[in-house]
């Protein structure tokens, strides 16, 4: 009896430690989905959570990750509007949509500009050869 006791004393112990070391990585695999979805959130909201305001207002926040509820925390408690930011964002990506397009007319009126003293050229030609 005192055999099988002791190998099932080795069992339960095998058992609870493999729970713990189980235990220890799921914590750590929903620490680092955690810090994913915060990261991703705090982008949303316009944040870099890298540098500056952002990375200080990422290492306090311990909120829900849910964007109006951290735009909400950061004008509370920093006075930062959240939403001018989001609307600098838009007004960037409209520029550079802008610019896009004024790059292809610039190309498009320079291609025909070529095409046009191209024609004049070659009529130019033409009626110097039939004289």
């Amino acid at each position: 009896m005192t055999d099988e006791q002791t190998m099932d004393g080795m069992e339960n112990n095998d058992g609870i430690k493999g729970l713990r070391e189980k235990l220890k990585s799921v914590e750590q695999e929903n620490k680092e989905l955690k810090s994913v979805v915060k990261t991703s959130l705090f982008k949303d909201v316009g944040l870099d959570p890298d540098s500056g305001t952002g990375k200080m207002a990422f290492d306090l926040y311990d909120g829900k990750p849910n964007t109006g509820e951290l735009g909400s925390w950061l004008k509370e408690n920093y006075n930062i509007d959240t939403n001018v930011q989001q609307n600098n964002e838009v007004a960037a990506a409209k520029i550079a949509d802008s610019d896009d397009k004024l790059q292809t007319i610039q190309q498009n009126s320079v291609a025909k500009h070529l095409l046009t003293g191209h024609r004049k050229c070659k009529m130019l030609f033409q009626v110097e050869t039939h004289l």
